[in-house]
């Protein structure tokens, strides 16, 4: 069966078979590779029903595992080794399909082009004149080093900024190297190493912060070139965005994570504290379905209740969240509020987190859409009170999210401020417009929508905690989110705002979601003492 795969799908490559798809009853498939195979298959599954797929190598050894919410999804991988690779579901459970899709050889992927630039490390460049000079040894002195000091290379720049340097060793078969992390680039081969003449070192020069808390993967042989489209770059992209072998600082720092779940960590001196959690009595959580007649859905919306519920006092907060799963596993939201509410910085709150039925419903739902407002308000906030007890002022209902989140937190709250009187936002997409936000002025494609919405209307009762990175310029969150908050603050809102010194990343949001609930909510609790 190996061998018939592989021969039908190298045909389907070279165009000489049209081969659409490769159906497996089983819940494992074989695939007999070379080393540098670039893969694709797409695995079909119930919609709604979380799904994994485990990759085994040549030498039966767990390789990554690919994860989704449920419904069609294709991915990508690259063989390392030549050999038999298993694909097989987690479980078995519902039925479902793996098709997959074609075998590309190395010889027929394409190599990105990249652009020369000047080289910026000085330690890259004492390593550059050593090995000119003809020092036969210099290189392997150098990975030495970076062995027993880790990656990325951090050196001083001036009093605001510090080289960093990320690194790959390479070998006869490096192509590319690209750098997969949380700064937008308008093109992608912006984010390329370069390759120091005469050497295995690969390298990527940038000038960050001080202070800088982020995270970030590499990219190593990323099969796309300059013809390829961005749902072709991004898949190419994932097939081998992996953690960096150099650094060994990582994160989630789980074990059972391997090396393409994991994320490699930079943490700058000055950067802000990291979240530590603490013994401290914590909340319960229950999840529970939710369905909307507005909307046409439901999801999993997830009820956080404190430890320490008050008993006869005033009513609590309300905190809702959006993108359940990013406050959930990326940053520990529960752990986060059971800290603050032990410490008497906020008082006890209830907090739902609402999940996405879909990816394609969080792109139609958060994007400052009036009847997921509506429904929050009239459908969320009664069917909540079947099972808590909150508070009836809008003031101390906290809406709350990143990106996407954050632009529905601050639209939530346009739409229905008698429901919901607090925004918190993080690195919100206030770029965003019907659209597509690349139009002319005054067209529902005009940049930064929302924005404009606050400035063209009276003010309403709203309080705002609003943040963004310092390297979020490209991508325009951060400049959008200066001007929102220069209209809020010309308009009369209560608004505080901060600019960290990182990206669009969860890794840095954890201690913005700290700061803005103590923002939003710290007076409560002092109010309650």
């Amino acid at each position: 069966m190996p061998r018939k795969i592989r021969l039908l799908l190298r045909l389907a490559a070279s165009g000489m078979f049209p081969l659409a798809a490769f159906l497996c009853g089983s819940p494992t498939t074989t695939l007999d590779l070379d080393r540098g195979d670039y893969v694709t298959f797409t695995a079909r599954t119930a919609p709604g029903v979380p799904r994994e797929l485990q990759l085994a190598g040549p030498q039966h050894e767990h390789i990554r595992t690919f994860a989704w919410e449920g419904g069609p999804k294709t991915f990508g991988f690259v063989a390392e080794a030549s050999g038999t690779y298993t694909l097989g579901f987690a479980a078995p459970e519902p039925p479902a399909e793996l098709a997959v899709g074609a075998i590309v050889p190395p010889a027929q992927q394409p190599t990105p082009d990249r652009c020369a630039v000047d080289l910026q490390s000085p330690r890259l460049q004492a390593l550059r004149d050593a090995v000119e000079a003809g020092n036969a040894t210099a290189e392997a002195a150098f990975w030495q080093a970076v062995a027993q000091q880790g990656a990325p290379l951090i050196e001083p720049k001036d009093e605001a900024h510090v080289w960093v340097t990320f690194l790959w060793h390479g070998d006869a078969q490096t192509r590319s190297v690209f750098l997969n992390w949380p700064v937008f680039s308008p093109r992608k081969e912006d984010n390329l190493f370069q390759q120091l003449p005469g050497t295995n070192v690969w390298y990527y020069t940038a000038e960050m912060p001080r202070g800088l808390r982020m995270t970030y993967k590499l990219a190593p042989n990323a099969p796309f070139g300059p013809g390829s489209t961005r749902q072709e770059l991004r898949r190419a992209i994932l097939a081998v965005t992996q953690a960096d072998p150099l650094n060994p600082h990582r994160w989630p720092s789980a074990a059972a994570l391997d090396r393409f779940e994991a994320h490699s960590c930079i943490d700058l001196t000055g950067a802000a504290p990291m979240w530590e959690q603490t013994d401290v009595p914590a909340g319960k959580l229950q999840t529970h379905w939710f369905e909307s007649q507005l909307l046409g859905n439901r999801r999993d919306i997830t009820l956080y209740t404190p430890a320490q519920a008050p008993e006869g006092g005033p009513e609590m907060p309300l905190l809702i969240v959006f993108d359940a799963d990013r406050y959930l596993e990326q940053i520990p939201g529960p752990a986060i509020l059971d800290h603050l509410i032990a410490e008497g910085q906020i008082p006890p709150t209830i907090a739902v987190f609402v999940s996405n039925p879909t990816s394609q419903s969080r792109s139609e739902e958060l994007p400052a859409n009036p009847v997921f407002a509506e429904s929050l308000a009239t459908e969320l906030l009664p069917w909540l009170e079947h099972y808590c007890t909150f508070t009836d002022d809008p003031q101390q209902r906290v809406l709350a999210g990143a990106s996407y989140g954050g632009l529905a937190a601050s639209s939530v709250a346009f739409f229905q401020p008698a429901a919901f009187g607090a925004v918190l936002s993080q690195s919100g997409s206030y770029w965003w417009a019907p659209e597509g936000a690349e139009g002319p002025a005054g067209a529902e494609s005009e940049p930064a929508w929302l924005n404009r919405q606050f400035a063209a209307s009276d003010h309403r009762l709203i309080r705002f905690y609003l943040e963004a990175g310092t390297l979020e310029t490209a991508s325009d969150i951060r400049p959008t989110n200066r001007a929102l908050r220069d209209i809020l603050h010309a308009k009369g809102y209560d608004v505080t705002y901060r600019e960290f010194a990182g990206g669009h990343d969860d890794y840095a949001w954890q201690f913005g979601f700290a700061q803005g609930l103590v923002a939003l909510l710290g007076e409560a609790a002092t109010a309650a003492d």
